[in-house]
């Protein structure tokens, strides 16, 4: 029975693979054989079919091969097809001249309307030329079309048309004649917008002033989008839904909806962590977004750990101008020991938030500050008022994980006696870069630059004085022991700050990633002051709460120093 059972295996397995239809299509590109394929169902028949089945399956090929070649400009292939029995089975065999490309012989586009020199329905003709001579492409053709009608239904030509929209065709002459008119009409502006908040806790002025709307300005699709912008930036609300509604258009006029979904009313936050700089930190917090209609909010922030412990508080209103500006008020107590430093500080500010110049966040601030100091032998209490003004801006293409974009800020603060123990003016800037390298990887370039103008160093506190070293810093390095030192060899700080770093980070698996990191870099006060460079290697996982980085740095500077290990959490460009 083994015997037989084996015998009837190895004649199964001899046996030759059951014939079936073959169909060959010579002669046109590999690309449009497939759409035809494709087009074509189904593409293989059984081998006892008629002849005439068979022959008829490469008609069907033929024509769907023929709207391919039409759509790129052929207009008058060839087909040589042949149909013969082998091996049992029917086998197609298709050969296709495609002939002459149609080539444009007359083009006549034109642009008429309200809308005729509107310089984006004509950056989308210059766009897609179609010139005379060129080869036909029905698809370029189609594209215009669709491209005039987006634009026009973008900029509120609603009611635009094609009066005229043809190819002529001369197989023949292998020419084609293109016949294009698309009259905008009239273009369309905003009516009035009825935008409703849910729930209703805020009050009709300062939504009004939040949408800063505009009744009667030229329709626009970006106009729209700005508006949903302008209302996220607000931090008032967690959902907006806004839409024109160009079928109710009436006079000349299209009226907007929206409603906006405002964020809970009350957030609590508390956590707990660590972080090398600082150590296990505990963090606890509590807002309340809109305290009445006018929108005013409140917050207060506390963290504690060995090296920081901080109270802090704020109060926002709303103000008119452009960018929904605020005002913001806050106080706080901090408390920090460094190896380096120890301060008491207790502050008072006022600040302004707004939009500036290119579209950066302008924050105009002026802070009352009281910082009791002990660094190195300096030991001094100073209160300093403090003007300022700081520009911010963020450019961020593509979101977590592989966060891709860049950010910079500058900032100019300082102050001068009698109304300070201290005079200083410090200007500092901070620039952030994230490049992408292929599709799984990034190059990450970080720089820190700030000068103070003082007459002593050693009037300034600690929170004007640079220091580094790291997480933040130069990795390799603990939290501010970098910096020039005075005659017993202790850190004092400098005047000057100067950092960069170089890091390249690539995507393993999953939500894992390997990075290799150089630091450099250091805070001085004479231009032959020490730098210092830290090298490593880290891990990344991106969590949910935010990327978390483990790092290995090496200070290259100091032989008497093994690996240093750093951990931290955040986004990319803080």
């Amino acid at each position: 029975m083994t015997v037989g059972l084996c015998a009837a295996m190895q004649a199964g397995a001899a046996a030759p693979a059951p014939a079936e239809f073959r169909a060959e299509i010579r002669g046109v590109d590999g690309s449009w054989v497939q759409a035809a394929r494709d087009a074509v169902r189904p593409e293989r028949l059984a081998c006892d079919v008629p002849r005439w089945a068979a022959g008829n399956h490469g008609r069907r090929l033929q024509s769907a091969l023929r709207e391919q070649l039409r759509a790129r400009g052929y207009y008058a292939p060839e087909f040589t097809q042949r149909v013969v029995r082998e091996e049992d089975c029917w086998s197609l065999s298709l050969a296709v001249d495609a002939g002459p490309r149609t080539r444009i012989r007359e083009r006549e586009i034109t642009l008429a309307g309200p809308g005729r020199d509107d310089p984006d329905l004509r950056a989308r003709l210059d766009a897609h030329p179609l010139p005379e001579g060129a080869p036909l492409d029905e698809a370029a053709y189609e594209a215009l079309k669709g491209a005039l009608s987006r634009e026009a239904a973008t900029k509120g030509y609603f009611d635009a048309r094609f009066t005229e929209a043809r190819i002529d065709v001369w197989p023949e002459d292998g020419a084609a004649d293109v016949r294009l008119a698309f009259d905008t009409g009239p273009r369309y502006h905003f009516g009035a917008l009825a935008l409703r908040v849910e729930p209703d806790r805020l009050g009709d002025a300062l939504v009004e002033r939040l949408t800063a709307w505009e009744a009667g300005a030229p329709y626009s699709l970006e106009a729209l989008q700005a508006l949903r912008r302008r209302l996220f930036d607000s931090g008032y609300f967690a959902g907006i839904e806004v839409h024109a509604r160009p079928e109710q258009r009436e006079d000349g006029r299209v009226p907007v909806e929206g409603v906006a979904r405002l964020q809970p009313r009350h957030e609590l936050q508390a956590g707990l962590g660590y972080v090398t700089d600082l150590g296990p930190r505990v963090r606890a917090g509590y807002e309340n977004r809109h305290l009445n209609q006018r929108g005013h909010r409140a917050s207060v922030n506390a963290e504690a750990s060995p090296v920081l412990r901080e109270l802090r508080a704020a109060y926002r209103l709303p103000t008119r101008g452009r960018g929904n500006p605020w005002l913001v008020l806050d106080a706080g107590i901090a408390e920090e020991e460094t190896e380096t430093a120890f301060s008491q500080q207790q502050s008072l500010g006022v600040r302004r938030v707004h939009g500036g110049p290119l579209g950066t966040t302008m924050t105009e601030f002026v802070d009352l500050q009281r910082e009791s100091f002990e660094v190195a032998e300096d030991e001094d209490t100073a209160v300093l008022l403090i003007p300022g003004v700081s520009l911010e801006y963020t450019d961020q293409w593509r979101g977590p994980p592989l966060e891709l974009g860049w950010k910079g800020r500058v900032r100019v603060r300082g102050a001068t006696a009698p109304l300070s123990t201290v005079d200083f003016l410090q200007t500092e800037l901070r620039g952030e870069l994230a490049l992408p390298l292929g599709d799984r990887a990034r190059v990450l370039t970080r720089v820190d630059f700030g000068t103070t103008f003082a007459p002593a160093l050693a009037d300034l506190p600690p929170s004007v004085r640079y220091f580094a070293g790291g997480d933040q810093s130069i990795r390799g390095y603990a939290l501010d022991e970098l910096g020039p030192r005075d005659e017993n060899g202790e850190v004092r700080g400098g005047r000057n700050l100067l950092v960069g770093s170089l890091e390249v980070e690539q995507r393993i698996r999953g939500n894992w990633a390997v990075a290799a990191f150089v630091d450099s870099g250091g805070a001085f006060n004479e231009e032959d002051d020490p730098t210092f460079t830290g090298v490593g290697l880290g891990a990344r996982w991106y969590s949910p709460f935010g990327p978390v980085r483990i790092d290995l740095g090496f200070p290259l500077d100091d032989v008497g120093r093994t690996v240093r290990l750093h951990l931290g959490v955040g986004t990319t460009f803080r």
